[in-house]
């Protein structure tokens, strides 16, 4: 329910509401990797390439076996030109 009313909220153009329900969901869930990855897909959204590869490495941290938080982290290194 946190994913598709953030997703209401940022479709209406309220992306300071959609960030805060989603970081309130993250803290409030924190084995919910689906919420981690909506509030990712959030920051490319709004070209906050850095704050994305924070939650996801803080994710990454976690999850230790989730392919998609890796896979993703690495699409987000990729646009910030790191290689490392």
């Amino acid at each position: 329910m946190l994913s598709l009313k953030a997703a209401i909220l940022h479709a209406r153009g309220d992306v300071p509401g959609a960030l805060a329900l989603l970081n309130r969901g993250v803290g409030d869930h924190p084995g919910d990797e689906d919420l981690l990855m909506d509030l990712a897909l959030l920051c490319l959204d709004q070209n906050s390439v850095d704050l994305g590869i924070r939650v996801l490495e803080a994710g990454a941290a976690r999850f230790p076996g989730s392919v998609r938080l890796a896979m993703m982290l690495g699409v987000f290194l990729v646009r910030a030109s790191r290689s490392d």
